[in-house]
């Protein structure tokens, strides 16, 4: 069975992620443009995984219900820590893909 696209599944898209991902949520990062949901997504992966790993919290307010509530996921914290993957290369795919229908569409018009 093949795995479900979870950008696409309605609880994410009406999450706090996709609306941090839209194009005025860009902030600067090392100097490259970022948006303010995939900064949250990465950060959000490393705590995640710290806290199903070793069960280390990563500061005393950190709660993992507003991580799930924030991305619209549902689980315990291992399957959080995969969806929070998932989400990554389903976010790096889907920009490469624009990338490429840039790039033909710049093609084209030359």
């Amino acid at each position: 069975m093949a795995k479900e696209i979870l950008t696409f599944t309605k609880a994410v898209q009406q999450s706090g992620y996709i609306a941090d991902c839209s194009d005025n949520t860009i902030i600067s990062m090392n100097g490259n443009p970022m948006h303010k949901g995939f900064y949250n997504l990465i950060v959000s992966i490393r705590d995640v995984k710290l806290f199903a790993n070793i069960d280390m919290k990563p500061h005393r307010n950190w709660k993992f219900n507003d991580v799930k509530k924030y991305f619209g996921l549902k689980g315990n914290k291992h399957k959080v820590a995969e969806q929070l993957e998932q989400l990554k290369n389903e976010y790096i795919a889907l920009g490469e893909l624009d990338t490429e229908q840039q790039d033909d569409y710049q093609d084209d018009g030359q």
